[in-house]
């Protein structure tokens, strides 16, 4: 519906308002409303959009166009126990109103997010490698990375993050997926699977723009410990290092190589 009135409003505003109105503690009611100023909808066709079987609708393109929508939108509605109330005249604009009933959840089944770190953690002296072939990318998580005193290296694609590896110890490696020369997976079997004297294999964390099915496909690489969806929110990323600070952190406060649980 607010697709519909900013599609038929040239001139003038679309608002929309949400408002909770209080339930009876296990419920809650949401009020919807819509308004526009745009071409708006005469009286009778009103009736024939909310009673779309009682009588056709309108075969002019545009007024067909807009109140099929919303006669979609009223059925949808009525599936949800609601219903659509229209108030509009042509060339005036319209409004459209309508209430959802909501089930509260219960507060002892929200749980505090597992990956969000203490406000005041420390990642002091942790050894990150950033490997990502755009080089805003990193220069954006280096600037993050150094408000938390972290140590950090780049790598522009897989195959200079495995030469690295090589020559260089790393706790963590925030790893791209999608890069030229050698991507993410690869570099990050390769990573995992370097044999040299005192290596310990770092925890790679995904950073990757995928979403849905193609994150879960990540999750399933064996290499891969972890993922973080692109663009995130700092103290997200925060969070899954301290993870890793803590299960790393060793006598002198230096992180070992160890299980994540």
């Amino acid at each position: 519906m607010i697709g519909n009135a900013i599609k038929f409003t040239t001139v003038g505003f679309v608002s929309v308002n949400i408002t909770d109105i209080e339930g009876d503690g296990q419920t809650l009611v949401v009020d919807f409303k819509i308004t526009d100023s745009g071409i708006g909808i005469s009286k009778a066709k009103q009736e024939q959009l909310l009673d779309p079987f009682k009588s056709k609708l309108p075969r002019t393109q545009r007024q067909y166009q807009a109140t099929l929508g919303l006669t979609i939108a009223g059925q949808l509605l009525k599936l949800h126990g609601s219903k659509l109330k229209i108030t509009s005249s042509e060339g005036k604009g319209s409004s459209f109103n309508f209430a959802i009933l909501y089930p509260l959840a219960k507060m002892q089944h929200i749980l505090i997010h597992p990956l969000i770190s203490p406000p005041d953690s420390r990642l002091d002296n942790l050894r990150v490698l950033c490997v990502d072939d755009e080089k805003l990318n990193l220069l954006v998580v280096k600037k993050i990375l150094a408000k938390w005193n972290v140590m950090t290296d780049e790598a522009i694609n897989g195959k200079m993050a495995v030469d690295m590896c090589m020559s260089k110890q790393y706790d963590v490696i925030l790893m791209d997926i999608n890069m030229p020369v050698m991507d993410g997976f690869e570099a990050s079997k390769i990573i995992k699977g370097l044999k040299k004297p005192g290596y310990n294999p770092p925890r790679i964390i995904a950073l990757t723009a995928s979403v849905g099915a193609a994150k879960e496909e990540v999750m399933k690489f064996p290499s891969i410990d972890d993922c973080v969806l692109k663009p995130f929110k700092p103290q997200e990323l925060k969070g899954k290092l301290y993870q890793s600070y803590v299960a790393y952190s060793g006598k002198n406060g230096r992180p070992e190589a160890g299980p994540i649980l």
